[in-house]
């Protein structure tokens, strides 16, 4: 079990030594998406729609980059239709305002 902690410490540090701005930019997203996720679900039956959306999208764009820079398709595919899907989401929630 230690070895692949190794492991994914080394991994970690080469993608670092490599990509640091990519890793940012990944814990950036996984920053944001656990906290908004937190916000969410204390503020539920009424969370702060407004300022979580920007919040949310801002990690998803971000990721968007990783995904191309990594070279993901999956990644790629997931966060731009998350990203799309909730931009028509917000544009519609701002009309509503």
């Amino acid at each position: 079990m230690w070895d692949q902690f190794k492991n994914l410490w080394l991994f970690i540090q080469r993608d670092f030594h490599s990509h640091p701005w990519r890793l940012l930019g990944e814990c950036y997203n996984w920053f944001v998406s656990v906290v908004v996720a937190i916000i969410f679900a204390v503020t539920v039956p009424n969370p702060p729609l407004i300022i979580l959306y920007p919040i949310w999208l801002s990690g998803l764009f971000i990721i968007i980059l990783c995904a191309k820079s990594r070279g993901s398709f999956g990644l790629l595919m997931g966060a731009s239709s998350m990203a799309l899907i909730d931009t028509i989401g917000y544009i519609r929630l701002l009309m509503l305002s």
